[in-house]
């Protein structure tokens, strides 16, 4: 799965190095869902959720870094 979402992603990110896509875009900041069906693998996005005020003052954060959250 992990080789389906990488290609999946049309831009290069982490370890996960495209010679075609070699940009990072912040487009892409989302999950990719794999869901198996009988023809095969279904992917999909979903959009991260912001990370909520009670979890950030459990941190001691006023700002969560983008960095955090790949």
């Amino acid at each position: 799965m992990t080789q389906t979402t990488a290609l999946f992603r049309k831009e290069s990110r982490g370890a996960h190095y495209r010679k075609d896509f070699k940009e990072t875009l912040s487009s892409w900041k989302k999950n990719i869902i794999c869901m198996p069906t009988k023809n095969g693998i279904k992917i999909t996005t979903k959009s991260i959720a912001p990370v909520n005020k009670e979890i950030k003052r459990y941190l001691k954060i006023k700002q969560v870094k983008a960095h955090l959250l790949e």
